[in-house]
This record gives C-alpha cells, structure tokens and sequence, in this order.
C-alpha cells in the first residue's frame, strides 16, 4: 500500500511537470565560416549529399521536440532569423542579439539554433533564453548520419540546458541483493526508445570554501528493455546493481539521463 501510496505522487508530481511546457522555436540550420565565424549560404553545397542532410536538420529537431511533451514546438523550418546579407556578415556577438529579439518576437521562451561548420563535418546547437537574452547552452558533433547527431544533440542538451532528468520509481527485478531492472518514470511522451543506453545517478550537495554545490553523482548504467506506455519504461541494470538497490532500499531518489 504505502509503495503504491509514494507511486501515486511520482505521478502526479510528474503531471504537474509536464503540464508546466515551454515554447521553443527551431529555425532553419545555419552554415558558418568557421575561420571568419560568420554566416553563409547553402548554396556552397548545392547538389551534394551534404546540402540534403543540412535541410533534415530542422525536420528531425522538430520531430524530436514535437513528441516530447514537455515542449511546444514553434515550427520556423522554413524561414531563416537572418535574411539580409549584410546582417549576415556581421559578429557572431551581433548575431546572438539579433536572434534573441526574434525569439522575442516569435512569444518563444527558448530559441534552438542549429548550424553547420568544419566545411560541413560538423553539427552545432545552440540554445538561448529568450527572456534573459542570453546563450543557455550549446553542443556540438562531427557527423557522418545526421539523424544519430541530432539524437545525440539533443539528449546531451535537454540534461545540460532543461535538467531533464527520469525520475526512477522502483526496483522491479532483483537478484542476489542486485538490481537487474528498474521502472522509470519517462516512456512514449519523452520521446524514449528501446535499446537507448540511460546513466543512472543521485544528486549529491558539495560544500567548497564555504559554497554549496550540487552535482551528479553516477551509480550505474543499464539500457532501455522496454517503453512500455506514455509514461513508463523499464531499464534493465548493466552495472551497479547493488548501489542502486541499496540506495532505493534506503529511501534515496535516484535519476537517470539519456546518454
């Protein structure tokens, strides 16, 4: 009773989470000059097999984004924040400004901006809040399947930009005083697939010359058995079985991350 009683609130804090959504507006990808960091056309790759992964980019952010519920999704694929050339020729500095004001424009709470480098061997993204006008958070990754980078992408930047962590909920198998499988609390609505590798941590507090800071402490690893619905999934343990069974035994909230 008390299991399903402490189930019960995971859930309803979790409904009140999601329920809280931020809008976020995704743009078409950008090529920069890595050298001159500035930006230029698509054009440079017109014909190749570089110029038709640069234009799925946006369409497989806005998948990503769309099915996770957590977010609405601005769909601004087709048009460019910087349309005027000589705009475009300006500092990355006046860009990041530019792009802010547009964010603004749009009632977006947070504006993705995707852009190429490397003479295309290279995905970049970047996050900024629009109401603090600055850059939140950025990641980047050489490419050679554009779709596994932007996976990639965005499971990195939903943990460093919106702390999107999975709560787990419980042991669900054990053996031998090891956890083998955990149900977490994130499934079809967080976007979630079977097979992804998770990382499986607690959030430990640091006191360093007098500064409490928080950080992640990692207590194993596993990979997703099954998605079974909207909400849950099950994990099954690769490594620190033990810890984690005994730190849920104890009462500790454990996480887990996409990696």
């Amino acid at each position: 009773m008390i299991k399903q009683l402490l189930l019960l609130v995971t859930i309803l804090c979790y409904s009140s989470n999601i329920n809280a959504q931020s809008r976020i507006a995704i743009y078409e990808t950008d090529i920069i000059d890595a050298k001159q960091k500035q930006l230029i056309t698509l054009s440079i790759f017109e014909g190749s097999s570089t110029e038709e992964d640069i234009q799925k980019i946006p369409e497989y952010l806005i998948s990503s984004y769309s099915q996770d519920d957590r977010f609405i999704v601005i769909d601004k694929k087709n048009e460019q924040l910087i349309k005027d050339e000589k705009e475009r020729q300006k500092s990355e500095d006046f860009i990041d400004g530019y792009i802010v004001q547009q964010g603004k424009l749009e009632g977006a709470e947070f504006l993705l901006r995707s852009f190429v480098t490397n003479k295309g061997k290279e995905l970049a993204i970047r996050i900024y809040d629009v109401e603090n006008s600055q850059i939140l958070c950025e990641s980047s990754t050489p490419f050679r399947n554009v779709k596994n980078a932007v996976e990639s992408l965005v499971s990195d930047l939903n943990s460093k930009c919106f702390e999107l962590y999975i709560d787990v909920v419980r042991v669900e198998e054990e053996k031998k005083g090891k956890a083998k499988s955990i149900l977490i609390l994130g499934g079809n609505s967080q976007n979630l697939t079977n097979r992804a590798t998770v990382e499986i941590f607690t959030k430990v507090t640091e006191e360093i010359n007098g500064r409490k800071i928080e950080r992640n402490l990692p207590v194993g690893k596993g990979v997703i058995s099954q998605v079974q619905d909207e909400n849950f999934s099950l994990v099954k343990v690769l490594d620190g079985g033990e810890e984690i069974k005994n730190r849920l035994d104890q009462g500790q909230k454990l996480f887990c991350k996409i990696k």
